[in-house]
């Protein structure tokens, strides 16, 4: 049988049938039944009253659309636990995840000092909790420790990044990474403990079919916003790495066509002597505006 408990709230008109397209009781009976039978429920359908007081409203409108999403025994949707937060706690909230990560820079100097796979773990699921377009969570997240794969893959992206640094970058851009210090050099691929290879998938293949992805650029960048928000939360350091071109990355870790390099990040400690350029970030008058 249904949940009597939903049933008893759902109020259904007296016996008799308006223009307004109102059904009868017994008439709004046989609609659920109907309903529930394509769901390939057999259940018997009783409609509960609460002291037999009951409200009309029409078949079709959204209210008992909405109940009939609340009875649907498909499980298909479930209540929204919400845990909610007083001002002055939010204020609070909000100014201490600011000071946390206003403390997150790109790190180029990491120790090889080890870290937990679990760590790494939770870092990748924080990072799949993120809204994705039509919940097709188009992306995986390949991490990294094996040594042997490490150099290869840092092989591979110091020939791309000598290529970029002598020929492929305009003089513009090299006058902008000045001041960063950076070469095509790239020793923190083997010295950090853990690199995650962040793929986007443009389609999927289910049960042998392509099924295309929606907002793949969009989903899998705000993935690896919430990554490196994780990375950071754990007092670890990250750099976003995009040796140009990537497509080395698939071949090397022999990942199928429809994943497609999108970032790397090596996941670590920074080394003792680690620094950092002296920058300050634009302030909220230069970056919002409210209207």
């Amino acid at each position: 049988m249904l949940s009597e408990v939903y049933l008893a709230s759902l109020s259904i008109i007296p016996n008799q049938v308006g223009n307004d397209g109102i059904r009868s009781k017994a008439r709004i009976t046989t609609e659920l039944y109907t309903f529930f039978k394509r769901q390939g429920k057999s259940q018997d359908i009783s409609v509960q009253y609460e002291m037999g007081k009951c409200k009309a409203f029409p078949l079709h409108s959204f209210k008992f659309l909405k109940f009939a999403k609340k009875l649907r025994m498909d499980s298909s949707f479930k209540k929204y636990e919400h845990t909610s937060f007083s001002a002055d706690e939010m204020i609070a909230r909000s100014e201490d995840y600011y000071k946390m990560l206003d403390k997150r820079r790109s790190v180029r100097e990491f120790s090889d000092k080890s870290v937990p796979k679990v760590v790494i773990e939770n870092i990748i699921k924080t990072a799949s909790s993120a809204p994705s377009g039509a919940h097709k969570q188009p992306w995986t997240f390949a991490a990294i420790s094996n040594p042997a794969l490490k150099q290869e893959i840092r092989t591979a992206a110091e020939k791309e990044e000598y290529e970029n640094y002598h020929g492929r970058m305009s003089d513009e851009w090299l006058d902008d990474l000045r001041p960063f210090n950076t070469d095509w050099n790239k020793e923190f691929l083997t010295i950090a403990p853990w690199l995650i290879v962040v793929f986007k998938k443009p389609y999927d293949f289910v049960n042998g079919e392509k099924k295309k992805n929606y907002y793949v650029q969009e989903s899998v960048g705000i993935a690896t916003g919430f990554l490196i928000s994780a990375i950071h939360q754990c007092g670890l350091i990250t750099l976003t790495h995009t040796p140009s071109p990537l497509n080395f990355l698939a071949k090397i870790l022999n990942r199928p066509e429809n994943e497609k390099p999108y970032l790397l990040l090596p996941v670590g400690y920074p080394s003792e002597d680690a620094v950092v350029p002296v920058l300050e970030r634009k302030g909220l008058e230069e970056i919002a505006v409210f209207v």
